[in-house]
């Protein structure tokens, strides 16, 4: 008597302890799902040079799929360059020199 009172004891324990661990997972589950909403839906990409090492035909297609994806989910680049090609992509262009700012200009 005593055994079987320990086994069904045992396997609730095992039963309640599973459970919860499910509830954990469920729960890591859910926050990992919104991290990653959050990690591949930016609202901000900060893009240094973007087309530097591409040849130009790689770099246009680069440019395009930046602006085409940004523009469709509301997502702010912020980009460095010193092609004035690459900077004409831009809604606004912010001219530095010697860490001032010479000129704004939005489009």
């Amino acid at each position: 008597m005593l055994r079987s009172e320990l086994t069904k004891s045992w396997k609730s324990v095992k039963k309640n302890q599973i459970r919860g661990y499910e509830v954990r997972l469920d729960q890591v589950s859910k926050q990992y799902s919104q991290l990653s909403e959050q990690v591949h839906q930016p609202s901000l990409i900060l893009a240094d040079e973007p087309t530097g090492n591409l040849d130009s035909k790689t770099g246009n297609q680069m440019l395009f799929i930046l602006k085409e994806n940004t523009e469709d989910l509301g997502v702010t680049v912020i980009m460095v360059t010193h092609d004035p090609m690459v900077a004409a992509y831009g809604h606004e262009l912010i001219t530095l020199k010697d860490g001032r700012i010479l000129d704004s200009v939005t489009r």
